[in-house]
């Protein structure tokens, strides 16, 4: 009900106003009076100002406030739509262990030995590995001279020698003088990074002094790093000379 008062009294304020506006302008339009005399300009400016202020007042306290529609509505905290999260950014993964391998097989051994030693002596050739197969590494074992022989670790899962390890025993010169024949090739097809002489002079430096240390008690291992790979020599009377090759990583 208010509303539509309000609404009334707003369109009275707007008559008065033009009517005012009208007396201004040509007052005899504005004969109320019995005797007919228009009202003064001054009358009607007062009018003007007052009438129409007053009813424009009066009718807008009266008409109910209007919705804003179009302003921004207040969206509660815990309404707002969550944002996703960034993916968490994946970590490196962990650096896999450098293999410590000779990088070869055994028959890429075999094949590499037996190119150098045949030029030596042919009956020297290594027949086929036979590979067993172990609980940690693969082995196998060949007799390399009428002295010497070799045991291989073969790592299960890439397939390569890891360290090759060569066993003599003293005996006549002959012997003794394949054991140096076998050991030099051994290292020669094993080892990258080196000259032949590097290779050469450390296998016969470690060799001669593991032998003599030999009556020494409680003489320990040599080894030497040459090239990519590690020599360990050690000799006794009991288990002969013992010279292996590893990586040197």
């Amino acid at each position: 009900m208010s509303n539509v008062v309000g609404v009334v009294l707003v369109l009275l304020a707007l008559v008065v106003f033009v009517m005012c506006l009208i007396g201004l302008i040509s007052p005899k339009w504005l004969r109320f009076s019995k005797d007919g005399t228009p009202p003064k300009r001054t009358h009607i400016l007062l009018g003007i100002l007052f009438v129409p202020l007053v009813l424009f007042g009066i009718g807008g306290g009266l008409l109910d406030p209007v919705e804003d529609k179009g302003a921004p509505q207040t969206v509660a905290a815990n309404d707002a739509p969550k944002q996703e999260q960034a993916a968490p950014v994946p970590s490196a993964p962990p650096a896999q262990p450098v293999s410590k391998n000779l990088g070869i097989t055994p028959d890429q051994f075999r094949t590499a030995y037996n190119g150098l030693i045949t030029q030596i002596d042919k009956q020297l050739a290594l027949p086929k590995l036979q590979v067993t197969d172990g609980s940690v590494y693969n082995t196998f074992t060949v007799q390399l001279s009428s002295a010497a022989h070799a045991v291989g670790t073969v790592e299960k899962q890439s397939g390569k020698l890891r360290e090759l390890m060569l066993i003599a025993g003293s005996g006549k010169t002959s012997d003794n003088m394949q054991t140096i024949a076998v050991l030099l090739t051994a290292a020669h097809v094993t080892t990258q990074g080196a000259t032949k002489e590097e290779i050469s002079k450390a296998v016969s430096e470690l060799t001669t002094q593991a032998l003599t240390n030999s009556d020494k008690p409680g003489a320990k291992a040599l080894t030497a790093v040459v090239g990519n790979r590690e020599y360990v020599a050690n000799a006794s009377k009991l288990t002969g000379l013992m010279f292996s090759i590893g990586d040197a990583r």
